[in-house]
């Protein structure tokens, strides 16, 4: 269970990345002003750490785990 509770936490840091995008677009909306170091962490953010480490631990592990079930 605590791969699950892992997920979950990593779950919770994707959720708080796509709050603060949203908030960086309203703020662009507003302000037409770019934070271009924001803007390469939250990319560099969804690539890496989204995309890449926590999808990869869900297809390799826990979905194939879920699908023997």
């Amino acid at each position: 269970m605590e791969a699950i509770r892992v997920l979950e936490a990593e779950h919770k840091l994707i959720h708080r990345m796509v709050d603060l995008m949203a908030d960086f677009l309203e703020r662009l909306r507003n302000e037409s002003v770019v934070d271009l170091s924001f803007l390469r962490a939250a990319v560099d953010f969804i690539r890496q750490y989204a995309d890449g480490t926590h999808r990869t631990k869900e297809e390799y592990l826990l979905f194939p785990l879920l699908s023997s079930k």
